[in-house]
């Protein structure tokens, strides 16, 4: 991404952000869950960092419980940590482990949960002097609906009618009445359909000017980015909208305390087009954080993280 590519991103960005944003009254007290991460997920993480040697990626199970807000999730080592649930925000406390060897710290992880996925961003540093920022994703199996409900029995068929009495002499016997017919079966019961998770009432608003620290990575030499921008943020009910850098405005949602925004792209001055994906933030009180993808038609591409204050 060419400099005036990633300013573009980073703006971009921050007025995403900028979306996510507290209410400007104080911290935001922690809103009852309004959603569970019990059970058994896989996870998929990207540590990224600008030394190419200490970038990682991989897939783990991780094992999540819950009790209230309380949340303990399994790391990759197979240790546990500890976190707290606001909403449908998972905040965690730094928590260290031991991987290929070597002693990592994560701190700033949050993600969002949204029926049986999840999302969210961490930074990193571990003790061969790697540090950086990652991004995390999950999915876990969901439950079925409620089973539809059966048909009715069927009708059993009518008697048969006895013969008629023989004439003359002795009189004879009339037949043997027929038997009814064998009732029919009901139809079996349909299968529900699988659940999902509604968009939780916000918990922060947006509106106001924000300072925005974005950081565009990638793994292609000359892309890279960061630097800082001021953004401005408007709200109704969950309704998000905010300018883009070019001028032109574009849409998203807040659920809880996160914001998420629609795929989208906008012209930049050199005849360069920016898409911008994936990104969320997480507002509490004055400040947001988050992750994006980004891709240019100059043949840069990658992720990138976003910090905030108002």
């Amino acid at each position: 991404m060419k400099t005036s590519t990633l300013f573009v991103i980073g703006l971009l960005a921050g007025t995403l952000a900028a979306i996510g944003c507290g209410n400007g009254n104080g911290d935001t007290a922690c809103a009852p869950p309004t959603a569970d991460v019990t059970g058994t997920w896989t996870i998929e993480f990207n540590a990224m960092s600008s030394d190419p040697d200490c970038s990682d990626a991989g897939l783990y199970a991780a094992t999540g419980t819950q009790a209230g807000s309380d949340v303990t999730f399994t790391d990759p080592s197979g240790g546990t940590y500890s976190a707290v649930m606001c909403g449908d925000v998972v905040t965690a406390s730094t928590h260290s482990f031991l991987l290929d060897g070597d002693t990592v710290t994560v701190s700033n992880q949050s993600f969002t949960v949204t029926g049986n996925s999840l999302s969210g961003r961490f930074d990193w540093v571990d003790d061969d002097g790697c540090n950086g920022t990652g991004t995390l994703t999950g999915t876990r199996a969901g439950n079925g609906g409620t089973g539809g409900t059966g048909g009715s029995a069927g009708t059993g068929g009518s008697a048969g009618t006895g013969g008629t009495a023989g004439t003359g002499g002795t009189a004879g016997t009339g037949g043997t009445a027929g038997t009814g017919g064998t009732a029919g079966t009901g139809g079996s019961a349909g299968t529900g359909g699988t659940g999902g998770t509604a968009c939780a009432p916000p918990t922060a608003d947006v509106t106001g000017t924000w300072t925005i620290d974005y950081n565009a990575m990638s793994s292609i030499s000359g892309c890279p980015d960061a630097g800082s921008y001021a953004a401005t943020g408007t709200q109704a009910g969950s309704d998000v909208t905010f300018m883009d850098p070019s001028g032109g405005t574009y849409s998203a949602v807040m659920c809880g305390n996160v914001v998420t925004s629609s795929s989208y792209s906008f012209p930049f001055p050199g005849d360069v087009t920016v898409t911008v994906s994936n990104e969320s933030f997480t507002v509490t009180g004055d400040s947001l954080s988050g992750g994006f993808d980004w891709v240019d038609d100059d043949g840069c591409a990658g992720t990138g993280t976003l910090t905030g204050t108002r």
